[in-house]
């Protein structure tokens, strides 16, 4: 499920809101006309990147158009600030696979990464490496809402033997 939680209802009441066709709203973000009215049906969705030009085209902020539930991911922080992972690979110098491999949980971040890609979303370097744990599902006091995931191998042994074998019986010799 996403970070954040998009209702058509709510963009089309925060567009009458601020007094904008659906005209003004597609130009301000870059989607055909008819999109608008999609997104506000809900026969369709937008992007997550697309969600902070949304906002601002409406005259909303972010969290009150698009409210987050839990703490941002690095997926959730890349979409905060508009980018595509291309977009985002290209501004740290890199193509978009670093990026793509981050956010599956797949492979960390070089730490040289780090401080361009921070700004690049607009957080610090903490809460960037804070949400890169909740990427990867690791519980740590920056990354409370994250699940534990074993590193060594007695965490992984004792991991199996819980969550296989859950009526507290140990496996038979065959198993």
């Amino acid at each position: 499920m996403p970070a954040r939680h998009f209702d058509g209802r709510r963009l089309r009441t925060a567009r009458r809101e601020a007094d904008r066709t659906t005209a003004e709203v597609a130009d301000d973000v870059g989607v055909a006309r008819p999109q608008i009215s999609k997104w506000e049906t809900g026969t369709s969705f937008p992007s997550m990147e697309k969600f902070p030009a949304i906002a601002k085209a409406v005259r909303k902020p972010l969290d009150e158009l698009f409210p987050r539930d839990g703490d941002p991911d690095l997926l959730d922080l890349r979409c905060d600030a508009g980018l595509t992972q291309k977009e985002a690979g290209s501004k740290i110098g890199t193509s978009h696979i670093p990026v793509s491999n981050a956010e599956r949980g797949r492979k960390r971040l070089d730490g040289s990464y780090v401080p361009a890609l921070a700004k690049e979303y607009g957080v610090s370097e903490q809460a960037l490496l804070a949400a890169q744990d909740r990427s990867f599902g690791v519980v740590t006091p920056a990354a409370p809402s994250a699940v534990q995931v074993p590193q060594t191998l007695a965490e992984k042994i004792s991991y199996l033997l819980e969550t296989t074998y859950r009526s507290g019986g140990a496996p038979s010799d065959m198993e």
